[in-house]
């Protein structure tokens, strides 16, 4: 049975290893949360929280997938999205 879904996949959300201003090392994963939740409570800016860009980044991902999907045929834009994933990238 054909049920007409489209799968798309998402990899290196956020892009990293990734190395802080003042560091000589590389983060990634937890500690790169970590390092932007301790910039957080430091700072009180909401704007440096790791996961800020990484919702923006997948909103951005969805936006892409609903403006190309009609352009390979008769096939009508997502309305609804289902997201899934792993970690940090399935809350």
């Amino acid at each position: 049975m054909e049920l007409g879904d489209i799968v798309a996949e998402l990899n290196q959300i956020p892009n990293q290893p990734l190395i802080f201003a003042g560091e000589d090392f590389s983060r990634s994963e937890d500690s790169l949360l970590a390092k932007t939740w301790d910039l957080f409570i430091q700072t009180r800016d909401p704007m440096v929280i790791g996961r800020l860009p990484m919702a923006k980044a997948v909103v951005r991902a969805m936006d892409a997938i609903q403006e190309f999907i009609p352009t390979i045929g008769n096939v009508p834009a997502p309305k609804t999205f289902l997201l899934a994933g792993g970690s940090k990238r399935g809350w």
